[in-house]
């Protein structure tokens, strides 16, 4: 991850992304190797993982945070060592009814830089929510395009020659498709993504 003023890089990284306050291996996406996630997933360390607690305690709104070496005591961090999957970073970031949980190796870190890296995770979260764009049909791009607009779903209806119950139905069916539970959001998004407004630049791992 680089930014024009400062560079943050993490060692390894793993993370996981959803709608609702729920963690399943099949959620997660990481940089960790395949054994590890295995292990992690096979002994549960997901229950006591400061990681995704730090996760949970802010599901919906973002944050970061350097744990401390208290935090990472025990049986977890010393396999996790192994690895070089031993997190000492923990961050969300939350758009739009998705959270994702991240989870990063950086022992240099300054704390001091974790609005850096937080605004970077946040710009990658934003962008891999902003190819569901591209997975959407063209009667749903039309229906956002009306919504971003300020068109209300009445007006929409009418547009489109549809009943209001039907846009109701869209509706969810594009939030579905986003990975995304807040419609605000997903037009938020399409604003973003249709005026190029998602924050530039390379992000984590690259």
């Amino acid at each position: 991850m680089r930014t024009n003023s400062e560079q943050v890089q993490f060692d390894t990284f793993g993370y996981v992304t959803f709608c609702h306050a729920a963690f399943v291996q099949t959620d997660a996406n990481s940089t960790f190797s395949s054994g590890w996630e295995d292990i992690y997933f096979r002994e549960r360390y997901h229950l006591v993982d400061p990681v995704i607690g730090f996760g949970q305690a802010n599901f919906g709104r973002s944050a970061a945070t350097v744990l401390d070496p208290a935090q990472m005591a025990g049986a977890l961090f010393e396999e996790a060592r192994a690895h070089s999957a031993d997190s000492n970073v923990a961050m969300v970031s939350h758009f739009g009814g998705s959270t994702r949980i991240f989870g990063g190796v950086n022992h240099d870190l300054d704390a001091r830089a974790l609005p850096v890296a937080l605004e970077s995770l946040q710009a990658d979260h934003r962008r891999d929510l902003a190819a569901g764009l591209r997975r959407l049909s063209d009667m749903q791009l039309d229906l956002l395009d009306l919504a971003e607009e300020g068109h209300s779903d009445k007006v929409i209806a009418n547009e489109l020659g549809v009943s209001h119950s039907l846009i109701a139905q869209r509706k969810r069916a594009i939030c579905e498709t986003m990975g995304m539970t807040c419609w605000r959001g997903v037009v938020q998004l399409y604003t973003l993504d249709k005026w190029h407004g998602i924050v530039p630049g390379e992000g984590f791992g690259q």
